[in-house]
C-alpha cells in the first residue's frame, strides 16, 4: 500500500500548473523565487482502489527531508497543495 500511495502522490507532481516565468528587467534573468504551482491528486487504496477519505497527505523536500506542507483529503479522496514554490 505504501508503494501505491507514493505513486499516487508522485504522479500529480508532473501535472502541476505554473505561472509564467518572471524576468528581471535589468539583467534578463528569471526570478525563480516567484514561480508558484499547484499539486493535486486522489489517494486510493492499492487493494480495492477505494478512495481514502480524510487521509493525511504530506509534501516533503526529498533533499532535506523537511515538511513543506500538509493537508487532508476530502470525502472523495482528493487533495490540493496551492502556491507551491517550484
Amino acid at each position: 500500500m505504501k508503494r501505491s500511495l507514493i505513486l499516487l502522490i508522485s504522479l500529480p507532481i508532473l501535472l502541476f500548473s505554473q505561472e509564467k516565468n518572471k524576468v528581471d528587467g535589468n539583467s534578463g534573468t528569471t526570478n525563480w523565487n516567484e514561480i508558484k504551482g499547484q499539486i493535486l491528486g486522489t489517494v486510493k487504496t492499492d487493494t480495492d482502489n477505494q478512495v481514502l477519505e480524510y487521509a493525511t497527505v504530506s509534501l516533503k523536500n526529498t533533499k532535506t527531508d523537511k515538511l513543506i506542507e500538509g493537508t487532508i483529503t476530502d470525502k472523495k479522496g482528493k487533495f490540493l497543495f496551492e502556491n507551491i514554490a517550484i
